[in-house]
């Protein structure tokens, strides 16, 4: 794992191996122990881990009932 230390207003650029950009991370602020991210991101999904769980939750209760999703 990559740790960073940025500022505000600070951006981390994603690549590829083949050095293509993926998108950009932004410190958009900072406040106390808040920290507000801004992706752009065009060619990945970006979810909190939280919906992703809950998306994936669905997923696999469809599954145990042979829904295709």
């Amino acid at each position: 794992m990559l740790v960073l230390t940025r500022m505000e207003g600070q951006e981390v650029e994603l690549f590829t191996a083949m050095g293509d950009s993926m998108g950009k991370i932004k410190i958009v602020s900072v406040k106390g122990d808040k920290i507000r991210l801004g992706f752009d991101m065009p060619l990945l999904g970006v979810k909190r881990t939280e919906m992703a769980d809950e998306e994936f939750k669905g997923f696999a209760e469809k599954a145990r009932k042979g829904v295709k999703p």
